[in-house]
């Protein structure tokens, strides 16, 4: 009979032990940890302030989190094919409707074959599939953009960064290496996806929400969780109803509607339930040593399982009702300081320099305090993180990182403050620019997204960065206002930022590139 109340607490320990979201530093060399967090906090806190949002994912586009994510009941969502008939097995959703409509057309009708395809996109077909997809003066079948609501919550994985970019630099090493530990080559999209959706069953999930221009969903299943409540026909390619149907600049231009934010409550992060490669002792070196994004290629196999495992025991215990809102928390911390840091790094004269520290830092200061600096600085770093409470072991080491943030920039700020107002025998201006100089360092080290945005765009223009498939390299690192001429003719072929860099599989170069592209619209 004592063997009864033994298994009891055994298997309660056990059920506890399944339970387990993530255990910091419990011993093993592959455990995340508030220390690790921290080292990494800089891109912990870019990567939540990112997420979902389209201009900093496409900055910063290899992305090295995962976030349980709810699509809420009633959401509209978009699929285009050159088929009327509905979809059953795994395919993808659009949150945009011009987003949707670069797969709503058919194959031209003279092409040398007639073959289906699981995914209307002519560069992917083309790429993995070697089917010559005709050209401009084809004459090609009409498509069809079927509508859905979801009938009720989509339980699904957000996978962060540019993770739909297809090529072979590192925007898919969190699902290939990591995910399906594998080595899949960049245009094998179909394969990618239905071993996604084979680990979608496995841990009871619906899909996965990735990002290229524009938010997606593979949808492991059509026939459940959505309403079809429109198909609608779209002309011929080549109909003259069809003119300015599609234009990169009108589609690019509803992307840039999504660069800070997906609206309407469309998706639903659980924060408390992140889990990131930033918090472990993972190798992130890139091996290209010109680049500073973070890779997956050099990380352990025993790293890459551990965090895999904690992914889905996140899954598993993440629950509808929210948690912190952290990335409300960062959003407050950017808006208070990017602008000024901003400012402060263009080496303004002494006194105004001075003034802006005073406009920041001396809401922080109590002046009667003999120890004002160091307690300011304690207040300034806590400011926005003191009415957080954790409740996952996550919320710790997102905690952790955002204080390490806070506190660099408020112990710069006040450094620098408290050089300014005592008399030192360097002229001001000499102590500005040297003052200037560690503004910029911290600039540089906290490396905000928004810090790349154009300035006063017009109506007729958009500001411009590389979005898969879509873009230069120049576009990447030197993002500007573009109008609709030099987005539909600029944007495609030539310097192809996300163009795999060496040549593989079937394809023997890249100089069908941009005819592959046009072939796509």
């Amino acid at each position: 009979m004592a063997l009864l109340p033994l298994l009891g607490v055994l298997f309660s320990l056990a059920i506890a032990q399944s339970q387990r979201v993530l255990s910091l530093e419990g011993g093993s060399q592959y455990d995340p940890s508030p220390s690790r967090a921290s080292s990494n906090a800089n891109l912990i806190f870019n990567a939540i302030h990112s997420s979902l949002r389209q201009w900093g994912s496409s900055v910063q586009h290899n992305g090295m989190s995962f976030f349980p994510a709810i699509v809420p009941e009633g959401t509209l969502l978009y699929h285009g094919s050159w088929d009327a008939e509905p979809v059953t097995g795994f395919e993808w959703l659009a949150f945009e409707i011009q987003h949707a409509e670069l797969f709503a057309q058919g194959h031209p009708m003279h092409s040398r074959s007639k073959t289906r395809y699981p995914r209307n996109m002519a560069w992917e077909w083309a790429s993995e599939s070697g089917v010559n997809r005709g050209d401009d003066d084809d004459e090609w079948n009409p498509g069809y953009i079927h509508i859905y609501q979801t009938s009720r919550p989509l339980k699904l994985l957000y996978v962060d960064g540019m993770s739909a970019a297809k090529c072979d630099f590192g925007p898919m090493d969190s699902q290939d290496l990591l995910l399906l530990n594998t080595t899949l080559d960049w245009y094998r999209e179909w394969e990618r996806a239905n071993r996604l959706c084979q680990l979608a069953v496995e841990w009871d999930i619906e899909g996965f929400i990735r990002m290229e221009a524009g938010f997606e969903i593979i949808k492991c299943n059509f026939s459940t969780g959505l309403h079809e409540i429109a198909v609608n026909k779209k002309p011929a390619r080549n109909n003259s109803e069809a003119d300015g149907q599609w234009s990169l600049f009108e589609y690019v231009r509803e992307v840039s509607q999504r660069y800070h934010g997906n609206m309407a409550g469309r998706i639903l992060l659980d924060w408390s339930s992140m889990v990131s490669a930033f918090f472990y002792p993972t190798n992130l070196s890139n091996p290209d040593k010109a680049s500073r994004d973070p890779r997956l290629s050099s990380a352990g196999s025993d790293q890459l399982m551990r965090i895999r495992s904690d992914i889905r025991t996140s899954l598993r215990n993440s629950k509808e009702v929210l948690h912190i809102q952290w990335q409300n928390v960062v959003d407050m911390i950017v808006a208070r300081y990017s602008d000024r840091l901003q400012h402060l790094a263009t080496d303004p004269p002494p006194k105004e320099f001075l003034s802006v520290l005073n406009n920041i830092l001396n809401v922080y200061t109590n002046y009667e305090d003999p120890d004002s600096v160091a307690n300011s600085i304690q207040t300034c770093s806590l400011h926005y993180l003191q009415s957080v409470t954790p409740s996952t072991e996550q919320d710790h080491l997102i905690l952790s990182a955002l204080k390490t943030v806070t506190k660099r920039i408020c112990e710069t700020l006040f450094d620098a403050r408290e050089l300014l107002i005592w008399p030192r025998a360097n002229p001001e201006v000499q102590l500005v620019s040297s003052l200037v100089g560690k503004i910029q360092e911290l600039n540089e080290w906290l490396d905000w997204p928004e810090w790349k945005f154009c300035a006063d765009c017009g109506y007729e223009q958009v500001c411009f960065i590389s979005m898969f498939p879509f873009g230069s390299t120049e576009d990447h690192f030197h993002p500007r206002c573009k109008d609709r001429e030099e987005v539909n003719n600029g944007s495609i072929g030539g310097d192809c930022y996300f163009c795999p860099k060496r040549p593989r599989g079937p394809r023997e170069g890249m100089g069908d590139q941009k005819v592959n592209l046009r072939l796509g619209f």
